[in-house]
């Protein structure tokens, strides 16, 4: 099965071997070996018991026992975004009663990879949708901001919170104060925006009479960088020179307002 980079906060494989661990540890499902370097995990044995009555007139009891291991494989494509997810059955026992049977037709084990597979992935989408609700409530909720500096000593307002929260909550802070946003590098963080203002009884609403951004209405370019558990947001003019500490001085109340303003909507 194929997965694509959606979440860029870590490696792609990294998010997928996390999410199979967590897998195998949900099932009570131990692990022989693991080999980041070659992107293989051979899985300890997974037990299906089958204690079931034969059919009525047999008067009989048949216990059935079934152990698998699998060796999952992961092939990374060279950008890093692209990955496939293989399953191999490495060993199988099955005992019946007293009986046992050390080998299983290739049909019947590719099912059984098949269906190992499938159990994979939806604990991966689950994953997944935890993690989006999760993301959203954070973006959702107000965030605390300080005028700091960049990792380069420029002037700067740094958010506490992660790069990957920080960025869709600024793009919504900036609609809200009249930015509008020409085009967009999530990736490098560079957001390339114009600022024509907001209408005045919008501010009345919010903070009761506080006056819009004092900034002119002109070309900006907002650069993002992670600095550990926090963002720093670097505003530039059109020709990527900082703006001077007095110009965030003077535009910081109302910007951090808006962006520690809960349940803003989307």
């Amino acid at each position: 099965i194929w997965f694509d980079q959606i979440d860029d906060s870590q490696p792609l494989d990294e998010t997928i071997w996390n999410s199979l661990l967590s897998f195998l540890d949900e099932q009570g499902i131990g692990v022989v070996k693991f080999d980041k370097e070659k992107q293989q995990l051979l899985s300890d044995w997974m037990i299906i018991e089958d204690d079931s009555e034969s059919s009525w007139y047999s008067w009989t009891k048949t216990e059935r026992s079934i152990g698998q291991r699998f060796e999952f494989s992961l092939e990374v494509k060279p950008h890093g975004r692209t990955a496939a997810l293989k399953v191999d059955l490495r060993d199988y026992l099955e005992t019946v009663n007293d009986e046992v049977v050390g080998d299983i037709d290739h049909s019947k084990a590719r099912r059984n990879e098949i269906d190992v597979l499938n159990n994979v992935i939806s604990h991966y989408a689950k994953q997944i949708r935890i993690a989006d609700a999760r993301r959203l409530r954070q973006i959702q909720q107000g965030l605390s901001m300080d005028l700091g500096f960049n990792g380069d000593g420029d002037p700067a307002f740094v958010v506490d919170a992660k790069y990957d929260i920080t960025w869709p909550r600024v793009l919504l802070v900036l609609r809200k104060l009249g930015f509008n946003v020409k085009d967009l590098d999530q990736s490098n963080g560079l957001l390339f925006v114009s600022y024509s203002g907001v209408d005045s009884s919008w501010w009345n609403n919010l903070w009761g009479g506080a006056s819009e951004l004092q900034l002119e209405k002109t070309d900006y370019r907002l650069v993002l960088k992670e600095q550990g558990d926090k963002t720093s947001i670097t505003f530039q003019n059109d020709e990527s020179v900082p703006l001077p500490s007095k110009v965030l001085t003077e535009i910081f109340q109302p910007l951090s307002e808006v962006m520690a303003t809960d349940n803003l909507d989307i």
